[in-house]
């Protein structure tokens, strides 16, 4: 959807936040439950394993004297939260890349800039249009103006019949 020739930007900042709201939505118990049971469903009719082979590390040849109790930054992979924990990294690294490329400011600006567009549906909101401004430290009281001012122009020119495009 975000890739449409047709989506303004306004809406691709509407879609990005319900994005990033699904993935946080996808962290609990419950949707986690409902997803491993379909992975276990559908890996049953497949004839396929879900459960991960107990990897065993090898040890370093400098060791072979000592006695290893564990190694660091080895998971056991037949732990019942490994594949929650999994699915929770895999998701909180789409939420960090979604936050990465559609920053608050990048927000802030494409939803300024749909504002500005005289087909929009958001043509000349205010709100989106003076955090647009506030971002390049523009004059608002001036701004507001010139809002106001447009408006009362573009509200003369329809009531006269003129084509306010």
């Amino acid at each position: 959807m975000l890739q449409s020739s047709t989506l303004d930007l306004a809406s691709a900042v509407y879609l990005v936040g319900a994005l990033q709201d699904t993935f946080q939505d996808y962290r609990n118990e419950k949707y986690f439950g409902e997803l491993w049971k379909e992975v276990e469903d559908l890996a049953e009719q497949s004839k396929i394993g879900v459960q991960a082979n107990k990897i065993h590390p090898r040890i370093s040849s400098s060791f072979l004297d000592s006695l290893v109790m564990s190694t660091v930054g080895q998971r056991n992979c037949d732990d019942e939260g490994f594949p929650r924990s999994l699915f929770n990294q895999v998701i909180d690294c789409l939420i960090t890349e979604l936050k990465r490329r559609f920053s608050k400011k990048g927000c802030e600006i494409m939803l300024g800039v749909q504002s500005l567009n005289p087909k929009s549906a958001v043509f000349l909101n205010e709100e989106p249009l003076f955090a647009f401004a506030q971002t390049f430290e523009s004059d608002l009281g001036d701004l507001k103006h010139e809002v106001h001012q447009t408006k009362r122009l573009l509200d003369r020119r329809m009531k006269s019949g003129l084509d306010t495009h």
